[in-house]
């Protein structure tokens, strides 16, 4: 019995690598003419991967867009399609993704939309312009406008925050953050911006995520740009996926030269220790003290640069900030570095002008001792 649920559990495993669930949707069910609609797409298996096919909007029979795209790396990168749904007329249809005859996936790969006029509640996020891609490690921005649904006027004065989504929908990131309630506002024309110093350890490179915006009117917070007037409660969402770029994270921290800093302390005390076990073997020169307190403390100092680099190779990767701690350790580092590095000089000084080396005699205990 056992040895048969060992080949189900083996089956169960093969099927899942094979048929993966792939899962397409929309980022709402409800629009009104004039709003943009977003249909991302992820997967769980590598067989889904470098699919070719087309993601296809249809307003009943008729079809509204049909745009070619290929599902790439699915399992770790969206690919997704956008449609803006003209303003004059009402919708009720639905988006697939499409690969011929051959099945993409076991899961859902198309979602139904609904479009009817914009209720007096309704705001239009539009005309969303970021970069081509977002560089990790260095300063992403993303724009847009925020109107009213009904008089396509600008509206002032409009809250909104912005969120980054996986392919998992696991959230990376808020902005703006903060306690309590926190947000953007918009301006002059309806413009709203965000930015973000891309550092995030979360974000990988040359993948697609979902930036997710919303805004909200409170009560009589917001006003109507061209009447003057306050428009009430208003309400609008939004979803622009957005690609990562080239990985500059190590560039722009300063990871690397702050690992082969601390390498070079490590190598500089281990010098020292050494040194100073050698100079504890000359029994002629009577400086047993010093040494064995030069060895301990450089041996000391290695152990705690190991230490140290062990924790910022944790500390980099969860993207904590380092200036602080490095700087302590810069100062500790010149005053205890630079004293046993004075201390083992006097030392090499000390033993190269030694009469026993200089007359190869013997040394005057008496004249050369110095109780350390």
């Amino acid at each position: 019995m056992s040895k048969w649920l060992l080949y189900l559990f083996f089956l169960l495993v093969l099927c899942s690598l094979v048929w993966g669930v792939g899962v397409c949707e929309l980022d709402q069910f409800d629009y009104y003419p004039g709003e943009l609609a977003t249909f991302s797409c992820s997967c769980s298996s590598p067989s889904e991967e470098s699919k070719e096919g087309f993601i296809v909007w249809r307003n009943e029979s008729v079809v509204l867009l049909n745009e070619s795209v290929d599902s790439g790396d699915c399992t770790v990168s969206f690919f997704s399609s956008q449609f803006v749904f003209p303003v004059g007329a009402n919708y009720s249809g639905n988006v697939t993704f499409e690969t011929g005859s051959a099945a993409w996936s076991d899961g859902v790969v198309s979602d139904d939309f609904n479009v009817s006029g914009a209720s007096i509640f309704d705001c239009t996020i539009s005309s969303i312009t970021s970069g081509s891609s977002m560089t990790l490690g260095e300063l992403g921005s993303v724009k847009f406008y925020v109107l009213d649904s009904i008089s396509g006027h600008a509206l002032v004065n409009v809250a909104c925050m912005a969120e980054g989504y996986d392919v998992g929908g696991e959230p990376i990131l808020f902005e703006p953050y903060g306690s309590g309630f926190t947000a953007r506002y918009t301006l002059s024309d309806g413009e709203i911006g965000f930015q973000h110093l891309m550092v995030e350890r979360s974000w990988m490179p040359f993948s697609t995520y979902l930036f997710e915006f919303h805004c909200v009117c409170f009560n009589e917070s917001c006003v109507d740009e061209v009447t003057g007037l306050s428009v009430g409660f208003k309400s609008c969402t939004a979803q622009l996926p957005f690609v990562t770029g080239v990985d500059n994270r190590g560039s722009v921290d300063g990871f690397l030269p702050i690992v082969l800093v601390l390498i070079a302390f490590i190598c500089y005390f281990g010098l020292v220790g050494l040194c100073g076990v050698y100079f504890y073997g000359v029994r002629d020169l009577e400086v047993d003290r010093l040494p064995f307190w030069v060895v301990f403390v450089s041996f000391g100092m290695v152990l705690v640069e190991l230490v140290l680099l062990a924790f910022l190779v944790y500390a980099n990767e969860v993207g904590a900030g380092l200036f602080g701690l490095l700087l302590i350790n810069f100062y500790v580092m010149l005053l205890v570095g630079g004293g046993a590095g004075l201390i083992v000089l006097y030392l090499v000084i000390l033993y190269i002008f030694s009469l026993k080396r200089l007359r190869g005699g013997e040394v005057d205990d008496k004249k050369f001792s110095k109780d350390w």
